[in-house]
């Protein structure tokens, strides 16, 4: 298979490194978390749905391998698939990449983030219609998705990142304003948060000042 298919994985790392070009989606992820990890890798798989999976390998803890399993976000006229543009692949290499930075954290103070389960319920019809059953999984890809809208802020400008917003909250993380918000405070305070890991517990703090009554309308 990948004998057969070589030429076409090269084409298609041809085109993305090119798209790629001037972007730096490790450095960018590296220096908002403040942290690094071990290796980072982007794996191409054409014949995956469109957006990506995001593992990493490693002893808890980390420091991580990283990978991106990056699904086309369409195809060409000739049926090829194609990854682009530019800016939404970014997003989602980011997305995928910050889950080796957020998971284990999330991990570690997991019973910080589970009593506020009853924040799920008002979400729960919407969730379970893109597979997220459980108020854990909930809370991570609030925190996920508000990252990669504030790295869109930063990176691609104020307006793509009220975008990611709103799109995402469209999506039914309607708590994600209240998150970006808070974030904001740790991208204002860098001296005295040097790394997420530092700022992680007043960030997830916020879940316990939401109203799900009223933030979920």
């Amino acid at each position: 298979f990948f004998t057969r298919s070589q030429k076409l994985y090269q084409l298609l790392e041809a085109r993305l490194r090119e798209e790629l070009a001037d972007a730096d989606p490790t450095g960018q992820v590296e220096a908002y978390f403040g942290t690094r990890q071990l290796s980072y890798h982007l794996v191409l798989s054409p014949l995956l749905h469109h957006g990506g999976f995001g593992p990493h390998i490693g002893r808890y803890g980390g420091p991580y391998d990283v990978y991106t399993l990056l699904g086309p976000t369409g195809v060409t006229q000739r049926g090829l698939p194609e990854y682009g543009p530019r800016d939404q692949v970014l997003q989602i290499i980011w997305h995928e990449f910050r889950l080796a930075f957020v998971i284990p954290l999330s991990e570690e103070y997991y019973r910080i983030v589970r009593p506020h389960a009853d924040l799920f319920a008002p979400l729960a019809e919407q969730m379970a219609t893109i597979g997220y059953t459980h108020w854990f999984d909930c809370a991570n890809e609030h925190l996920i998705r508000a990252i990669t809208a504030r790295l869109a802020h930063h990176h691609l400008g104020a307006e793509a990142g009220r975008r990611a917003l709103r799109e995402e909250s469209g999506r039914g993380f309607r708590y994600i304003h209240a998150v970006a918000h808070r974030l904001e405070a740790y991208e204002s305070q860098r001296d005295r948060y040097p790394t997420f890991a530092a700022f992680f517990p007043r960030l997830i703090a916020v879940f316990a000042e939401l109203d799900p009554e009223t933030l979920a309308h």
